[in-house]
């Protein structure tokens, strides 16, 4: 018996080692990932090159977000940096979250990050921008706006008329966005190439005239157009798309702003339209 014994208690130990060796052997099951909800959002060109995309905001199973862009008409640069930044895309803002780069082979990139959940890049206040190169001053290849500042089908335009400068016309467009702004943008025909030009809404009609309440990005005389966010007025007031639709008042498009008394365009808008 007591041989017997003592021939078990060598044994039990090795079988216990040899048992857990295989356990710290074992590999964990990977851990599957699955997509749960999605959104995309429109990429448009900034820039004179047919580029335009997608950006599309995926919620994973394991509390992650991922990133997707895709681009048609890439060109031929190794990549294209991009980037998630505040405000809109008319008012600019800065890096929330750098994104993988954009592959010009491919057109794609993917970001997969803990930084937002899906839940907040919904209600996010920003937008996208896909530059030309690492060189900034190589400009934007397409940018758009995201969550709370996405665009709606809602929206007004209105005539702006040849003034002083003959053969320069075109029209504003106010589109709604989510959280209930607007996206004005003012496009011209025939305006100077180089030249940057001021552009307000003025209170009254335009036969009346009166004091500037709201004050808009200037419009790029080369492309001949301008674009700006509009939630207040230049006094602070909330101002709305909705108030748009019945503000007395009129757009005045200046030469410069060394020359306030030249227009290049204007126009009624709603109530006086």
């Amino acid at each position: 018996m007591r041989k017997s014994l003592l021939h078990l208690l060598v044994i039990v130990p090795v079988l216990f080692f040899v048992a857990c060796e295989n356990d710290d052997d074992t590999t964990p099951p990977e851990e599957v990932v699955t997509q749960l909800a999605s959104t995309t959002y429109d990429l448009n060109s900034a820039s004179e090159l047919d580029v335009n995309g997608l950006f599309t905001i995926i919620k994973n199973s394991n509390n992650t977000t991922t990133l997707v862009i895709a681009l048609t008409g890439t060109i031929n640069v190794a990549e294209h940096p991009a980037q998630l930044r505040l405000n809109t895309a008319a008012e600019a803002g800065d890096v929330a979250l750098e994104l993988e780069p954009v592959s010009s082979e491919t057109g794609r990139s993917s970001t997969t990050t803990d930084a937002f959940t899906y839940e907040e890049l919904l209600d996010f206040d920003g937008h996208v921008n896909v530059q030309y190169s690492s060189y900034e001053s190589d400009g934007l290849l397409v940018q758009g706006d995201i969550g709370q500042n996405d665009l709606t089908d809602t929206q007004i335009t209105y005539d702006l008329l040849e003034k002083d400068v003959i053969d320069v016309s075109g029209n504003i467009t106010f589109t709604k966005r989510v959280n209930g702004e607007a996206l004005a943008v003012i496009s011209l025909n025939g305006t100077p190439s180089g030249g940057s030009h001021p552009s307000h809404i003025h209170s009254n009609n335009a036969a009346t005239s009166g004091p500037v309440i709201f004050t808009f990005n200037a419009v790029d005389g080369t492309s001949g157009i301008g674009k700006s966010n509009v939630s207040v007025l230049d006094d602070g007031t909330a101002f709305l798309y909705n108030d748009l639709l019945t503000v007395d008042g009129y757009i005045n498009v200046h030469l410069s702003d060394s020359q306030p008394g030249v227009l290049l365009a204007q126009g009624d808008i709603d109530v006086n339209n």
